[in-house]
């Protein structure tokens, strides 16, 4: 019986206990513990999002400086035509100490009367000069912020993908690594920092990090063990399904593991895993073509599904899923871990809660193909 957050076995229901049905002890403490182990897990992960959420904020106020800087483009220009028009003047115009001038332009709507401030100590030639370098600051000002809007925008995209990822992630035994590798990230940031501040802590080494998390389905023809009854190990897969959980783990899987050929999946527009699909035969050529056997088709619905699942659209009723040859995908030079491009892509259409049906679907599919029965197997002991 349970009583609050305590579980305990007693002869008679106390008051305020509930009972636990089950024959098992063991089955009796884990029902019980499994909601708190359960909120200990989200508490865990939301220690990794605070960090993540405070550096989104800081990198999104700097992108809305930068988008302000651009959008004071007109004013920019208007400071080069006021140069040009009091260049345009005679030379006594205006007075040494006046500080305004009016001067007419004329425009496609014809001629207009425009005042220009003057600086009083400043002759109009001077004043004509201030405001041409002011101009030119603009100018160069505009191209910063442009440059750096390009980075933010990097950053933002890779931290909306880590985020996405960690708030996705549903087992509680590769949670210890993506601390880990989260861990490693901020002490790189805070190194970096210093390096800047002091170029001798530039000469610390920096130790070799993990490849990150990511997840491994193996599909088969046949039984559930080998042909002779002998353990999986011993026979090659027909196909196997990779995912990318973390940054360096999308790194990993796209460009460490990943043969040219495999398929490549991501889900649309969103951040989420790579996700990887290899078959053991031939896909080059008319690669689209090659998966249009029934197996090949459930598995990739179960890779897109799987790409849907650990994504930023997983609480959505369905997402948009790009698939395409891994040749296709390429980093962005100067990007984070896990940051690309991709060309030549198919999409498809992928429901987050599936991911458990496809995968048994691709399995059963396989198993029909060579003349098996199905027999059922559960998403997470895959």
């Amino acid at each position: 019986q349970s009583i609050g957050p305590y579980v305990t076995a007693y002869p008679q229901i106390l008051p305020g206990a509930a009972p636990i049905e089950t024959k098992s002890a063991l089955a009796a403490t884990r029902r019980a513990v499994l909601p708190f182990l359960e909120r200990r897990f989200d508490a865990r992960k939301k220690e990794l999002l605070t960090p993540l959420d405070r550096e989104r904020k800081k990198i999104a106020r700097k992108a809305d400086e930068c988008e302000k800087q651009l959008a004071s483009q007109d004013r920019y220009e208007q400071y080069r035509a006021f140069g040009t028009l009091l260049l345009e003047q005679p030379p006594d115009a205006a007075p040494r100490g006046a500080d305004r001038l009016e001067v007419e332009r004329f425009t496609e709507r014809g001629a207009e009367r425009v005042a220009i401030s003057l600086s009083p100590e400043l002759d109009l030639r001077a004043n004509a000069r201030r405001y041409f370098d002011k101009y030119k600051r603009g100018k160069h000002a505009r191209k910063w912020a442009r440059d750096e809007l390009e980075k933010l925008s990097r950053r933002l995209a890779a931290l909306d993908e880590q985020i996405a990822l960690v708030k996705c992630l549903d087992d509680p035994r590769l949670l210890p690594e993506l601390e880990d590798e989260l861990g490693e990230k901020a002490k790189k940031i805070k190194n970096e920092k210093q390096a800047k501040k002091s170029p001798k802590a530039n000469a610390k080494k920096v130790q070799k990090t993990s490849d990150g998390i990511y997840r491994k389905w193996d599909f088969y023809e046949g039984d559930e063990v080998g042909p002779d009854g002998g353990d999986r190990t011993q026979q090659t897969p027909v196909a196997t399904i990779y995912a990318g959980l973390s940054a360096k783990g999308n790194h990993h899987v796209t460009f460490r593991l990943a043969r040219p050929d495999d398929i490549w999946f991501h889900v649309q527009g969103t951040g989420g895993a790579h996700v990887l699909l290899r078959l053991q035969r031939d896909t080059r050529g008319a690669w689209d073509e090659s998966l249009a056997d029934a197996p090949a088709r459930a598995l990739v619905e179960a890779a897109a599904a799987l790409a849907a699942h650990y994504s930023a659209a997983r609480e959505s009723g369905h997402a948009r899923v790009d698939y395409t040859p891994r040749k296709y995908v390429r980093a962005v030079p100067g990007g984070a871990a896990g940051f690309v491009t991709y060309a030549e892509f198919r999409s498809i259409r992928a429901v987050p809660g599936e991911a458990p049906r496809a995968l048994e679907a691709a399995r059963s599919a396989l198993r029909e193909a060579a003349g098996e029965s199905a027999s059922p197997r559960a998403f997470e002991d895959a």
